[in-house]
């Protein structure tokens, strides 16, 4: 028998082994282009890079249905196309889902909610796009390592955030505030200065713990903390500008406690006592420091509309909310919300607060799911820290953070599509189980 040489490239007649090797390795490349270009594409939605095109710097897309048609038909091409490859890995899928109940939990509660709401065709749609965006996570989960996931992330919003000062220095028209009373405020190619805020600390965090590589050097998360840093002094929100500087301030501390030879317990127990601090100082005294700030004090009206809120679900919906995305519609409680916030230029879509968000739309059942899923997220990350995990559990903490804080002022809850949420799911995979998942098709 011919000796085979494993170096040996395929040519007719070359010998077996080395021609199924050589096939092999063609189609495990050919596997590695299409899910990193798909990774990227996929990701530059979440993150909103589109935005520009697709609204020509004009409005927000709160949500899938009621958004720019080209952004509705693109975000369903790339769920099908999710879905496909979840499909494709039916074992890798279903363990994921086996080994999370709270993640079908998540994914299947909104669709619950189409038995009780006041506006069924609005919920069958909205909560169908939440659970093919719970999807959309499994695949990241299951095709990219949580190191893959912060580089594509860090490398899309570089070129993002250098895409927006470019584009808000030749088309300040559209790219800056010049009315509501949000004048000179940078909204580069995100649509708003709250987003452009929020995708900042994101870019951020980030940048601060993405492994560098070949084709991610230091210097580019140099970079993308340069420019990130301009564009969130440029969008001029105050609070976003506040949590940067905390979140910052908290990666130094998990540096720290990281290097440092303290026990597994008192590591726990002092980065839980220093998140809970920073977490109830700024939403109890968010309100002090935009005082001191000359800020207003009951965010932009925000506090009018949860009173509103509140008072509406004493009277209609007590228990169970209005069904999934169904609160803000006409059949819903968007008319009786015109009595309590006549002077808002338009009724809102959302609550402007992710915990009233799920409290008014699916009730306190699906509150209760939420906080349960921030208490296993929080619990996972804090035994990747003990595990020496730093590399997710680190980042993890900050992002809870983030999160926790960024939801006393936006609805970043139970959005379908919607960045925040999806980065959340996700890392509350990456720090689950991983024993009987081989994920990460390729590097970056």
């Amino acid at each position: 028998m011919d000796k085979i040489d494993a170096r040996e490239t395929w040519r007719p007649g070359a010998p077996d082994a080395t021609r199924i090797q050589s096939s092999f390795k063609q189609r495990r490349n050919a596997s590695e282009c299409i899910h990193s270009a798909f990774g990227y594409i996929s990701l530059s939605f979440v993150f909103q890079c589109y935005n520009a095109l697709l609204y020509l710097g004009g409005g927000r897309g709160e949500d899938l249905d009621a958004s720019n048609p080209i952004r509705l038909l693109l975000f369903l091409a790339i769920y099908t196309t999710a879905t496909l490859f979840c499909l494709r890995k039916i074992p890798y899928t279903a363990g994921t889902f086996y080994e999370n109940p709270i993640l079908l939990t998540i994914a299947i509660y909104p669709l619950l909610t189409l038995l009780w709401s006041v506006d069924p065709g609005i919920t069958f749609r909205r909560s169908l796009a939440h659970t093919l965006t719970i999807i959309l996570c499994v695949y990241y989960f299951i095709y990219l390592t949580p190191e893959n996931f912060l580089r594509m992330s860090s490398r899309i919003l570089l070129v993002a955030g250098i895409f927006s000062i470019f584009y808000t220095l030749f088309f300040p028209s559209v790219a800056v505030h010049n009315c509501c009373g949000l004048e000179g405020s940078f909204k580069g190619i995100f649509g708003h200065k709250n987003d452009l805020g929020r995708i900042s600390v994101i870019a951020i965090i980030c940048a601060i713990y993405a492994p560098p590589s070949i084709k991610y050097p230091h210097w580019s998360c140099s970079l993308t903390l340069g420019v990130y840093l301009i564009l969130l002094l440029g969008s001029q929100s105050t609070t976003n500008i506040l949590t940067s500087l905390l979140v910052i301030g908290f990666a130094v501390f998990l540096k720290f406690i990281a290097s440092s030879k303290l026990s597994e317990t008192l590591r726990v127990m002092s980065t839980i006592l220093v998140a809970s601090i920073i977490i109830f100082a700024v939403t109890l005294g968010l309100g002090t420091v935009l005082e001191l700030f000359g800020k207003d004090t009951t965010f932009s009206g925000r506090t009018t509309l949860w009173s509103a809120l509140s008072e509406i679900l004493r009277q209609k919906y007590t228990y169970l909310g209005a069904g999934y995305g169904a609160f803000f519609t006409n059949q819903g409680a968007g008319l009786d919300l015109t009595t309590y916030i006549a002077y808002w230029y338009k009724i809102p879509t959302h609550a402007h607060n992710g915990y009233w968000d799920a409290r008014v739309n699916i009730g306190i059942p699906g509150l209760v799911i939420l906080f349960i899923a921030l208490a296993i997220y929080l619990i996972r990350a804090l035994k990747c820290l003990n595990n020496r995990r730093i590399s997710i559990g680190a980042p993890a903490i900050c992002y809870f953070l983030l999160f926790s804080i960024n939801n006393y002022t936006e609805s970043e809850t139970f959005q379908n599509g919607d960045y925040p949420w999806v980065i959340f799911i996700t890392i509350l995979l990456y720090l689950g189980k991983r024993s009987t998942l081989s994920y990460g098709a390729f590097k970056t």
